[in-house]
């Protein structure tokens, strides 16, 4: 009996699962699958391999990639490495006279490379990391980048201090700058260059703006919502309209009083020299209300950030603001300004906060991303960060609710923004989780797309790309430097995971950017490995998933499936150099759209070829697996299960393919009979349809086929199906 399996959108699945023949899962799924990806239409394809890029600039250190937006048609990835930057585009790093471009003069050492968080916004790329100030990386032409501290303005502060036997006396003033005398120690040498506000004693002291009062003299001063005006031209009528602006000069009609701004009735200033534990020296960047300097005040409110309290460790664009973390705290700056902290009483207001467990456990923001508010995942579970209702948006701090609404918790990671909502990684980094963001309903909806391949996050998981385009691949970088893929179509049905596997190479990081002609999305890599008795690390790029140029003639012209490859195209030649990348190294010869028999190992840089060719691609092999789960039946005694089964042809449905070997029950691997070409000037010819395949193999109680690509040809599978026989007697 002929048993179809023509859908494998399903997936690798756990071994948990394999007795599972009722599961639509396991109907679709397969007990291994290796430098497969799945596709939207439910088959598997070869994974392209990779392009050696350059290397990193100190190979002996671990690097970060961080994508860079520039427009749609232009976007590269910034190689942080060893306190530098270089920027990579197309097939390498950027030139500058010659040479890669590079910025140098990065704080972060090789183990806060896992801790940087990034944010851009169009030509600045804002940085976070634990235990540094926040840097901004800004951009004024392809090579030409700066590194500046983030500059952020009035704020953010802690709570104003309360206890009012603490108070400053400000003295000395001198243009903007002046001297703060604190009555019991307060300074340390880490508050220098942190923000802190310093408000007027009291505010009796001004009287209120009123309408329409009369004779209000030149000089007089009156205020308006927490600010304070002069009156530059009484005496004079007051005016209906009160004074709103913040600097300058505006009247109140024709007639009335001109108002002047001057301050507040607060200071913000920048500590410039800490002297003592109860002096400091500060410069204000803001206007100084003359009353500071009349007494002392206890409405002070010091820096949020600095090296006395810590800096913030993450970061995320929340639609007009920048959202910063550290710890259960967070703060948003103003509506449109990613480098102020004001808060005034317009929607535009800063915001902060801290998200408090209703268990009184301490809560650790671990990300967040937007979601009309802001969605948070902690160690714990997540979080909504939200306005007074659905369609609200974060405006009044008043009204600002910070819930708990899902349990499942997080590891310290970048989450990945896909279609409908979030993927993160679980807390034990052995599970991907997905919420779903109904913006209307306010109501978090996860699920754990990894339930049923939880064994492929084993070695746990590290960190995402997201390669949208062509096959909706999520790339899982894992702990042992493998990948987990996940195809993510799930309105189609279509979610599967499978294995990637580089032969002799450690994934270290990974990143995704649109190609430059802006049809598919290119994955970016730094691979570790050992070549010559030595530790290399490499910038390369996963090819382009195998299409035929020729629907007509199908041909395997353009195929690249082996690994930190490179490529040559020109004059025939028997002899390739520029290999050094790969010394020591058997390798895969792809000449004129065929694989040669003979694999080179790689001596002084080059390679000789045993006869010439024109293209060429060459470089370490990759070996391509599926296998499924066991075939069962149902008879009229009931199911197969246990019974003795053989099968001597296995039909082989494919796209596009040629080469590999398929085996049953572990016996003789048979190939896949393809027509090939004829002359030697073609390349391979390739198939789409189906083929018989006769297979010597062995009976048993199960029955299982695996499907193995060890050349450096494409092949998609679409569908196997054996010729299933139970032995009876």
């Amino acid at each position: 009996m002929i048993i179809d399996k023509v859908s494998f959108a399903g997936g690798e699945i756990t071994p948990l699962l394999r007795a599972a023949y009722d599961l639509d899962k396991s109907q679709t799924g397969l007990a291994r699958i290796v430098n497969f990806v799945g596709v939207a239409q439910r088959g598997i394809t070869r994974r392209p391999g990779t392009r050696f890029a350059a290397p990193l600039l100190d190979e002996s250190k671990k690097g970060l990639l961080i994508p860079f937006k520039a427009g749609n048609d232009d976007q590269a990835v910034l190689v942080v490495n060893a306190g530098t930057m270089r920027i990579a585009r197309l097939t390498g790093y950027l030139l500058a006279g010659g040479a890669p471009y590079t910025l140098g003069g990065l704080p972060y050492g090789e183990a806060d490379l896992g801790n940087i968080r990034y944010a851009q916004s169009v030509d600045v790329v804002f940085l976070a990391c634990s235990g540094f100030s926040p840097r901004q990386l800004v951009r004024r032409g392809p090579t030409d980048w700066s590194l500046a501290a983030y500059d952020q303005g009035y704020g953010p502060y802690r709570l104003q201090n309360i206890d009012k036997t603490w108070t400053f006396a400000c003295s000395a003033q001198a243009g903007s700058s002046f001297t703060v005398t604190a009555n019991k120690a307060t300074f340390a040498a880490g508050h220098v260059g942190s923000l802190w506000r310093i408000d007027e004693p009291t505010l009796d002291s001004v009287p209120a703006w009123l309408a329409l009062e009369d004779n209000v003299p030149m000089g007089a001063q009156r205020r308006f919502g927490g600010r304070v005006y002069e009156c530059t031209n009484g005496p004079v009528n007051s005016g209906a309209n009160a004074p709103t602006h913040i600097e300058g000069e505006v009247t109140s009609g024709n007639g009335k009083a001109r108002w002047k701004y001057l301050h507040s009735g607060q200071c913000h200033v920048r500590i410039t020299e800490v002297v003592s534990a109860t002096v400091a020296k500060v410069t204000a960047y803001s206007a100084v209300p003359g009353t500071l300097f009349a007494s002392p005040t206890y409405r002070w409110f010091e820096a949020a950030w600095s090296d006395v309290r810590g800096w913030p460790d993450n970061l995320r664009k929340i639609d007009q603001r920048m959202f910063w973390s550290r710890g259960d705290e967070w703060w948003l700056t103003y509506a449109g300004d990613y480098f102020s902290f004001a808060v005034d009483d317009t929607a535009a207001s800063s915001l902060s906060g801290r998200l408090a467990s209703p268990d009184g456990s301490l809560v650790d923001i671990q990300w967040a991303v937007p979601a009309g508010g802001v969605v948070a995942g902690t160690a714990d579970g997540e979080w909504q960060i939200r306005g007074s209702s659905s369609t609200d948006p974060l405006s009044d701090q008043s009204k600002i609710r910070a819930l708990p609404d899902g349990s499942e918790g997080s590891a310290w990671h970048i989450p990945l923004m896909v279609d409908g909502g979030v993927l993160f990684i679980g807390s034990s980094r052995r599970r991907i989780h997905f919420t779903e963001i109904d913006r209307l309903t306010e109501k978090l909806n996860t699920v754990e797309p990894s339930i049923y391949a939880g064994h492929i996050l084993q070695p746990g998981a590290e960190g995402f790309a997201y390669q949208r385009d062509p096959h909706r691949t999520v790339w899982v970088r894992l702990a042992n430097g493998t990948f987990g893929t996940l195809t993510w179509m799930p309105a189609e049905k279509v979610v599967g995971w499978q294995r990637q596997v580089l032969t002799n190479g450690v994934v270290e990081d990974v990143t995704s950017i649109r190609s430059a002609d802006t049809t598919v999305h290119e994955l970016w890599m730094i691979v570790r490995r050992e070549i010559a008795g030595m530790t290399r690390r490499y910038l390369e790029i996963l090819q382009i998933f195998f299409d035929a140029v020729d629907p007509d003639d199908l041909r395997a012209t353009g195929a690249w499936f082996v690994d930190s490859g490179l490529e040559y195209a020109g004059a025939p030649v028997t002899e390739l150099s520029g290999l050094d990348h790969l010394e020591g190294q058997t390798v895969v010869v792809f000449a004129d759209g065929g694989e040669r028999k003979a694999r080179p190992t790689v001596s002084g840089g080059r390679i000789a070829l045993s006869r010439p060719a024109s293209h060429i691609v060459v470089g370490l092999p990759i070996v391509a697996r599926a296998k499924t789960l066991p075939f069962e039946m149902m008879t009229q005694q009931g199911s197969s299960k246990g019974e003795s089964k053989r099968a001597t042809h296995v039909y082989v449905e494919m796209y596009e393919s040629a080469g590999g070997t398929v085996s049953i029950n572990g016996g003789p691997s048979e190939p896949i009979v393809v027509p090939w070409a004829g002359e030697p000037d073609k390349a391979v010819a390739l198939k789409t349809g189906g083929v018989w395949v006769i297979c010597e193999a062995p009976e048993g109680d199960e029955l299982s086929i695996e499907l193995v690509c060890d050349t450096a040809l494409p092949f998609t599978l679409i569908g196997m199906s054996p010729d299933l026989m139970l032995e009876t007697g």
